[in-house]
């Protein structure tokens, strides 16, 4: 039988990663939704060509993010970064990074968010007639997104 080996084009599953925000806290959540760049598209066309618009690239974006957590007596990190936020403390502007990892354990990819803030924390409601776990859930501000991924050589390592 064939020993069990991840490859550079095995799909790694989207449940094990890790968030680290280079000054305030590292952190494991629940849920990241919004990864995502896009572009405004310019539409073109003169009078004297045929009935179609051109389009073309416009500006870059970068939506919102969202990060959810059960909620815990760790968040001192993200409070502290929106009080910074709130206060444009110099520095509240940060390097957050998403660590996506195999299931051993290896970073299969890396997502650099530069410039990134906290534009709200939010905990779900309380209910004391409700058997749920609180979630606490913060949206992200950033002004970049880069996708590093590691040599493809850990991915030979089992």
């Amino acid at each position: 039988m064939p020993e069990a080996s991840l490859r550079a084009s095995d799909p790694v599953a989207n449940f094990r990663f890790q968030v680290n925000c280079q000054r305030y806290f590292r952190a494991g959540f629940s849920k990241v939704s919004g990864i995502k760049e896009e572009n405004d598209v310019m539409e073109y066309r003169e009078g004297n060509e045929p009935s179609y618009l051109q389009k073309y690239p416009g500006l870059r974006k970068y939506p919102e993010m969202t990060f959810e957590r059960g909620l815990t007596t760790e968040a001192k990190g993200m409070i502290e970064w929106r009080n910074a936020t709130i206060r444009c403390t110099p520095g509240y502007k940060t390097l957050v990074s998403i660590s996506v990892q195999t299931c051993p354990g290896l970073q299969a990819r890396s997502i650099s968010l530069p410039a990134s803030w906290p534009s709200s924390l939010e905990i779900s409601d309380l209910d004391a007639k409700a058997s749920e776990i609180a979630i606490e859930s913060m949206t992200l501000q950033h002004e970049g997104l880069s996708d590093r991924s590691p040599t493809p050589s850990i991915f030979n390592m089992f």
